[in-house]
């Protein structure tokens, strides 16, 4: 497996974690997760969430988020991303970091 592929199992290891220890904030920023390129689906599934990192990754969509109604923070720090809109029914989301992004437009950002 290349390093993207063993980011991801990774990943999808912590979320399961994650998911069966009722985990609220849930850190994907570690050297064995940096060359993540794309959220696991089952991170959805992850309703108790309050604060996720993706700090270093390669991510760049975030689409697997949208349903993470309770999430208060978020920080894409050093990622791909560049469009904010599957964060847009993220109404509780206060914290929101987006330094060194490829995000270049916030005035379609509804939060």
């Amino acid at each position: 497996m290349g390093a993207a592929e063993d980011a991801y199992a990774v990943a999808e290891r912590l979320i399961a974690e994650a998911a069966t220890d009722g985990t609220t904030d849930l850190v994907l920023d570690r050297e064995d997760t940096r060359a993540l390129t794309h959220l696991p689906p089952g991170i959805g599934g992850l309703t108790g969430l309050i604060t996720l990192t993706l700090d270093n990754t390669q991510v760049a969509k975030l689409a697997p988020l949208a349903g993470l109604a309770g999430l208060t923070g978020l920080s894409l720090d050093n990622t791909q991303v560049s469009e904010l809109s599957p964060l847009a029914g993220l109404t509780g989301l206060t914290v929101l970091s987006l330094d060194n992004t490829q995000v270049s437009e916030l005035s379609r950002w509804p939060g």
